[in-house]
Formats: C-alpha cells, sequence, structure tokens
C-alpha cells in the first residue's frame, strides 16, 4: 500500500469536479463584483466630469441582522441634465457605506439645493455622488476571493494529477524501528 497513487472513481471525481467549479465559482463572482461595480464604476468617471443634480427622493433603511444588531442604509434618487437630455441616477457611492449619506441628501432634498454627481462623459446615464477610493472593501473582498479561487484551482490540479495517474502517494502507518509487525 505505501507509495501507491489512491486511485478516484469515477463518481468520486465528478464530486470533487463539483465542488472544483463551485470554489472556482464563488471565487470568481466575488472577484469579479468587485471589478465590476467599484474599480469600473470608479474608471468610468476618472475624468472627473460632474453634473448639477437635484434630489428627487431619499429613504433611509435599517436592516436587521438579529439580536439588536444591523446595519443602515441610504437610497437616494437625484435627477440631472446632460446635453439637453435629462437622466435619473440611485448611485450614492461606489466603495463605501450609505449610511453617513442621509443627513446631506436629506437636507438637499428639504432645501432644494442642488448637489454635484460624476458622470460617465460618454455614458451620461452612469451617474454617482461620491466616487471617492477606499482600501477597505479590497482588503477584505480580494484575498477572500483569492482564497476562493486557490481552493478551486488545487481540487481541478488534484483531479488532473489523479487523471495522470500522478496521484500524491498515500504513505501507510509509520513503523518505529524494531516494531514487529
Amino acid at each position: 500500500m505505501k507509495g501507491r497513487p489512491y486511485e478516484l472513481t469515477s463518481r468520486q471525481r465528478l464530486v470533487v469536479a463539483l465542488f472544483c467549479a463551485l470554489f472556482l465559482g464563488v471565487g470568481l463572482s466575488i472577484f469579479v463584483s468587485i471589478l465590476r461595480n467599484q474599480i469600473y464604476g470608479y474608471w468610468r468617471t476618472r475624468a472627473g466630469t460632474t453634473a448639477e443634480a437635484r434630489v428627487i427622493a431619499v429613504k433611509q433603511s435599517y436592516h436587521s441582522m438579529g439580536r439588536g444588531n444591523g446595519s443602515v442604509s441610504t437610497e437616494a434618487s437625484y435627477r440631472y441634465e446632460v446635453g439637453g437630455r435629462t437622466f435619473t441616477g440611485s448611485r450614492i457611492t461606489l466603495f463605501q457605506p450609505t449610511e453617513h449619506y442621509y443627513p446631506p441628501l436629506k437636507q438637499a432634498l428639504d432645501t432644494g439645493r442642488q448637489i454635484s454627481v460624476f458622470i460617465d462623459p460618454s455614458e451620461p446615464q452612469f451617474a454617482v455622488i461620491d466616487r471617492d477610493f477606499t482600501w477597505f472593501p479590497f482588503v477584505l473582498a480580494v484575498p477572500f476571493s483569492l482564497a476562493w479561487i486557490a481552493a478551486g484551482l488545487f481540487l481541478g490540479w488534484c483531479i488532473v494529477m489523479n487523471l495522470q495517474g500522478q496521484a500524491i502517494p498515500v504513505s501507510g502507518p509509520r513503523k518505529s524501528p524494531g516494531t514487529v509487525v
């Protein structure tokens, strides 16, 4: 038994392949959502082009997580005009939680004061109130997503090695010198 590779049955290979796909899928979806939502939005507004907008609605919501814990978020709608066309936006921020945006947005709604929104000059329907870059989500999410991806790749590597007959040998029980078996 010592030194012989462990052969997986076809059913075991399928289960490992499914776990491989699950880990890769979760890791890639976390990573892609970061790139798509935050980084791409930041890149789209990189020119710093702004438009004056009027807040048309603002709402603060509490999301309960049980035992008195929860989070607060702010939702807002604003209307702005670019090139004679009117657009409605709802993005508040790309990177930060939205709870501290409620008071200034509520004040802008109540007083009718206009706010500045960053827009994508080539697609002005994309707008965001605050595009300030923050490292916090990346410090947590990127390593977490890469760990899921690495686990999926490792499982895939195990399958490939097993199919090629080069699986890591299973070592038998260790024997002390002088032990009679």
